[in-house]
């Protein structure tokens, strides 16, 4: 795994159908916000999109509440938002 410093992000991202479907949602903003901080945590990791906290200890929705400073509950809807919208696995 190289060091990344930066990823690339398209400048119509907020022109996605799935972006604009969560804006809509209660919560949207903190949403996407959210989905940013996963892209760049995807980036900083850098092992083909896994996410994890060290290779030993995965993410949870409680250790990413956590890391994130979001509520529990929000987080939990935003993963099951990423998952039904087929954004996550």
């Amino acid at each position: 795994m190289s060091e990344i410093k930066w990823i690339k992000l398209s400048t119509d991202i907020f022109n996605n159908r799935k972006i604009r479907a969560i804006e809509a949602l209660p919560d949207g903003d903190t949403i996407i916000v959210i989905w940013l901080k996963l892209l760049i945590l995807a980036g900083e990791i850098n092992d083909g999109g896994l996410i994890y906290f060290t290779r030993d200890i995965p993410y949870t929705d409680q250790l990413m509440a956590s890391q994130f400073g979001r509520p529990l509950t929000t987080i939990q809807l935003a993963l099951s938002t990423f998952e039904k919208f087929g954004m996550i696995q």
